[in-house]
């Protein structure tokens, strides 16, 4: 009864050949069969078989040391060697795109030395709400491109143009607050502890009790009265789905408060295009299965791919940049900031836009490069 069911699965189960040919849970599962044929003799063994094949659909998880043993013992080969597959892979991606990949790095770097000039020069201003707000987020902003960049050079251009659209939408809101000035900006803080009650209240209806120190809600609702007496009930209303409620103010009458309201309310039209295609796939609508960077037919592969990243660096750059200026507008308007650092900071941003040039001109041609060569 048994034969047939062996001669399939077993074969030579520990052999170099299987080793190869199987993936890593069948050949644990082989060699475990293996070694229990070894262990009770073959009536034993398929009096337990016909144990676990009754009993498959209830899931037993009990612990077992012998397939745990396999799984190290195999399991530590095979990542090695996926491992080496990954580093040749990475050193051939960044060998065709290595100039890029420069340029990103001396954009993040720049970035970074641009914010500690920021940073240096208004220690003694951050009462202002605009200062301390674009601080922040030029921090963010900073931590969203080191993400991206980390993605693209490891080949995952759908991961990175996702990121793309967390840092365009903070460049959106960053420019928006900065036209509407320092009123914008207290607004922007001020709807920090309603957005908190939110949360508070959002984990209380999850599990059905509190979950914070008595206190904390003390202490928020505090705050909210306070904020209430200064933007008023519909500005606390807590029951608003809108996160965007702090920036109805500075919008037109009638208008809902919503991302694309603010964007439009600035007038960005750059960045539209990738953001629909970051939609897309962050999202689990039909069009998400058809949407990856990281082929040419749009279907998802199964990992790192050496196209579809030059659209997330390329538009991940041009966002950065964009958080860049208004610090660094912010920097020479400063009548604290030293004039050296004002002029560093002048020569920061004009070597990120010659890299930035650079970076829009051949990273598309490189990527077009590979895909005509597959096409060839």
């Amino acid at each position: 009864m048994y034969e047939d069911f062996l001669k399939d699965v077993l074969g030579d189960a520990t052999s170099k050949e299987n080793e190869e040919r199987y993936s890593l849970s069948k050949l644990i599962f082989m060699s475990w069969i293996s070694k229990k044929l070894k262990e009770y003799e073959q009536e034993q063994f398929e009096e337990q078989l016909t144990k676990t094949l009754e009993n498959l659909g209830n899931y037993d998880l009990v612990e077992d040391d012998d397939i745990n043993d396999l799984l190290f013992l195999f399991g530590y080969k095979m990542r090695e060697d996926l491992r080496l597959e990954e580093i040749g892979f990475n050193n051939r991606l960044a060998q065709h795109y290595g100039l890029e990949f420069y340029y990103l790095e001396l954009l993040e770097i720049l970035s970074r030395e641009l914010g500690a000039l920021f940073s240096k020069n208004i220690n003694d201003n951050r009462e202002k709400a605009l200062t301390d707000f674009l601080f922040h987020q030029h921090i963010r902003a900073c931590s969203i491109y080191s993400e991206i960049i980390y993605l693209i050079k490891g080949g995952f251009g759908t991961g990175a143009i996702t990121r793309f659209r967390s840092l365009h939408e903070l460049a959106v809101i960053s420019e928006f607050v900065v036209e509407n000035g320092e009123d914008a900006a207290e607004s922007y803080f001020d709807y920090l502890p309603v957005m908190q009650m939110k949360d508070l209240m959002f984990q209380e209806r999850l599990v059905g009790e509190s979950l914070d120190d008595e206190t904390v809600k003390k202490e928020l609702k505090v705050h909210l009265r306070e904020i209430t007496e200064k933007r008023g009930k519909d500005f606390t209303n807590l029951k608003e789905r809108s996160d965007y409620i702090w920036a109805k103010k500075y919008l037109k009458k009638g208008q809902n408060a919503s991302f694309n309201q603010i964007r439009k309310s600035i007038n960005r039209q750059h960045g539209l295009k990738p953001y629909k295609i970051a939609s897309n796939n962050i999202h689990s609508a039909p069009k998400s299965i058809v949407s990856s960077l990281s082929t040419s037919s749009g279907t998802f592969g199964s990992g790192a791919s050496n196209i579809g990243i030059s659209l997330a660096g390329t538009w991940g750059t041009y966002e950065m940049i964009q958080v860049n200026r208004l610090v660094f507008s912010q920097l020479i308007q400063e009548k604290e900031s030293e004039l050296v650092d004002r002029m560093q900071g002048m020569f920061i941003m004009k070597m990120m836009n010659h890299l930035a040039k650079l970076l829009y001109e051949d990273f598309p041609d490189k990527e077009a490069q590979l895909l005509m060569d597959e096409e060839q």
